[in-house]
């Protein structure tokens, strides 16, 4: 039987439009999955998914519901983030109608643990390319990457663009995972979408809690992030299916 953490814990996926990652604006657009999104979900955050809410599907983001956006970044230690670690890429582990069903029982709304469970034995190479290794809190080299403490924070959006560009990639990829680890922390508590947006834009900010792992991801990775880059088009970073096309890229049919 998979002994993972995935099968036990909700999926949070990111959503928010890449191209205002590194400006720094606010999380309100209108595209496919944004805030608005009748899916629900948890909080999201524009670059890790974030740790907050975790109630309600994960596969959108949750409507903001308004607290002024009042949520300051917590402190974060550079010890509490788990060191990078790059991604493992595993071409035909997971079918097309794999990586669906993997949604379908794990991720989308009336998704459960039981069903994801029984889907994870059912499917063991696809399940074991999508979490690596069986703690799932020290391992970020399969699809889904973790926090330190081993809740779910998105889907491998660094390692899909390491592998999409070999060249600079690997160099970006080193960068955003930890601040999108940083985000994660700073952020977590953030009671809903507006809060956790500014938050964040805050936590990203020059003399921010996070302030200088954005400035360090900002040159190797803005190519990337912007509207025609390889982590939107190929990670399906800003968008919903996000996950899915991280998925096929580290498990399925590759870049």
């Amino acid at each position: 039987m998979i002994q993972n953490k995935l099968f036990t814990l909700s999926i949070l996926t990111a959503v928010t439009s890449a191209t205002c990652f590194f400006a720094g604006c606010s999380a309100d657009n209108t595209g496919s999955g944004g805030p608005g999104s009748s899916s629900g979900g948890p909080i999201q955050t524009g670059s890790s998914g974030g740790t907050g809410n975790s109630s309600g599907s994960s596969s959108g983001v949750s409507q903001a519901v308004g607290d002024g956006g009042a949520c300051m970044p917590s402190s974060v230690q550079t010890s509490s983030l788990p060191p990078y670690t790059p991604v493992m890429e595993m071409i035909g582990a997971c079918t097309s109608m794999q990586i669906s069903q993997f949604l379908s029982n794990c991720i989308s709304q009336g998704s459960s643990a039981n069903n994801c469970s029984m889907w994870a034995n059912a499917n063991g190479a696809c399940a074991n390319c999508i979490v690596q290794g069986t703690d799932a809190g020290a391992t970020q080299t399969g699809a889904i990457i973790f926090t330190g403490s081993g809740a779910p924070l998105s889907g491998n959006v660094p390692g899909c663009i390491a592998l999409v560009d070999a060249n600079g990639g690997p160099q970006c990829a080193a960068q955003l995972e930890p601040l999108m680890q940083c985000l994660a922390l700073a952020c977590g508590t953030c009671s809903d979408q507006t809060s956790f947006n500014n938050c964040e834009k805050a936590a990203k900010a020059n003399g921010g809690t996070c302030g200088s792992l954005a400035a360090a991801a900002e040159s190797p990775c803005s190519a990337y992030l912007g509207s025609n880059g390889a982590g939107v088009t190929k990670c399906g970073y800003g968008t919903s299916s996000q996950l899915s096309d991280v998925i096929n890229v580290v498990c399925g049919s590759g870049p």
